[in-house]
Parts: structure tokens; C-alpha cells; sequence
């Protein structure tokens, strides 16, 4: 299966060399990434051996974890591939042991950005409205 996010799926089939008669090709959104239940339920409406998604760039592609976890969710094997016939395979361990790992610390990283971020703007009013004064 082909969860095709962006691209031509003609063209990343080609650059793949997987066989369009062999492989259903799913038009989706970003915007369904989060609703979760409408992707799991695409994923497994069919016993397909292998999910992919795909993109017209993988460098310049956004959400390849929360795409990696919903291969992880449903037991698959698959990946991310693109025109340019890049992949970015799933592998449970590098998953688990490296990407998880890498995507909280990015998170947790934003949150402290915003909120520091958040205070300095409260107090740089505060400070302008008592210039003011």
C-alpha cells in the first residue's frame, strides 16, 4: 500500500520500481495526521505486507515519525520513499532506540524555547508599560 501524501504516485512507483498492479495507491492529506483512526483504519482495511508513504522530497518532508509510528502501530514493514527513489525504511529498533528518543528531546526542547519565550514577552510588557507611566 501507497499512502500518498504528496507527489506523483506514478512517478515514485517508477523511481521504486514497484509494480502499480500490485500496489494500492491512497490519496491523503496532511491534515489527516491527526486524526489517527482514519489512517489505522486505511492501513488495515486490507492484510497488506508493507505500508508505504510517500512524498514528492523526503528532505524537505515533515512528519516522518508520527508516519514511522503508524507503520509501528499496525505491525508492518514500509517506509517513507519519494520521486527521487529515496527511501527512509522503518526498522522497529532504530525506531524505538534512535528516532523516539530523538523526537522527545525535540520536544521537549520546543516547549522550553516557547516558554522562555512566553516569559521574556510578559516581562518585556510589563517593563513596557511601566515606561510608559
Amino acid at each position: 500500500m501507497l499512502l500518498l501524501v504528496s507527489g506523483n504516485g506514478a512517478r515514485i512507483l517508477q523511481a521504486h520500481g514497484f509494480s502499480p498492479s500490485g500496489i494500492d495507491v491512497v490519496k491523503i492529506d496532511e491534515k489527516n495526521f491527526a486524526s489517527p483512526k482514519v489512517i489505522l483504519r486505511l492501513i488495515r482495511a486490507k492484510p497488506y505486507r508493507a505500508v508505504y508513504f510517500g512524498c514528492d522530497r523526503l528532505s524537505a518532508h515533515r512528519f516522518s515519525f508520527i508516519q514511522k509510528a503508524f507503520i509501528a502501530l499496525t505491525t508492518r514493514r514500509g517506509g517513507i520513499v519519494d520521486e527521487l527513489g529515496t527511501t527512509s525504511t522503518y526498522n522497529f529498533f532504530t525506531f524505538l532506540l534512535a528516532e523516539t528518543p530523538k523526537f522527545i528531546l525535540e520536544l521537549l526542547v520546543s516547549i522550553l524555547v516557547v516558554s522562555w519565550f512566553h516569559i521574556q514577552i510578559f516581562f518585556d510588557k510589563r517593563a513596557m508599560g511601566k515606561a510608559r507611566r
